[in-house]
């Protein structure tokens, strides 16, 4: 049994609190010249005494308990910082994944039109990674979100 497999949602909110939540980015290279076009953010929590968590050991414990949209609200503003460090380096896009969760409501999108607008990060350097489960959603209200989202160039 491993160190992190009785994890709770209490634990992932204290850890969310405490900022040990970071990215790690995955380069995007092109099949055509070898070069970088950008990045996927891949969340990671660090624990205090250094030990990595890998996403496969928190995401479905906060997907399963209603808490996955506070984690990628949380860590929003953070992709954001990352893109303007990163930006400085590469000239490419980031990609940020989501959960159905975080487009059944409104919050996220509104989030990702403000910083567009406040200008922390052109609509074409964004994309969305959408999780199989809401890829396969029907609801309309989901659709007229991401159709806005993909309207501004997300």
């Amino acid at each position: 049994m491993s160190a992190y497999a009785t994890l709770t949602v209490d634990e992932i909110r204290a850890a969310l609190e405490a900022d040990q939540f970071l990215f790690f980015y995955q380069p995007k290279v092109s099949f055509l010249t070898g070069r970088i076009t950008g990045g996927e953010a891949l969340i990671r929590w660090r624990k205090p005494d250094g030990m990595l968590i890998p996403p496969a050991a928190f995401i479905q414990v906060a997907e399963d308990a209603g808490f996955i949209s506070e984690i990628t609200q949380r860590m929003f503003p953070r992709l954001l910082a990352d893109y303007r460090i990163l930006s400085q380096q590469h000239d490419g896009h980031v990609a940020f994944n989501v959960s159905a969760s975080d487009l059944q409501h409104e919050t996220l999108v509104i989030a990702i039109e403000r910083a567009i607008e406040d200008g922390h990060i052109p609509a074409d350097r964004l994309r969305l990674e959408v999780t199989e489960a809401a890829a396969l959603s029907t609801s309309a209200e989901m659709r007229d979100w991401v159709g806005r989202l993909v309207k501004r160039g997300v």
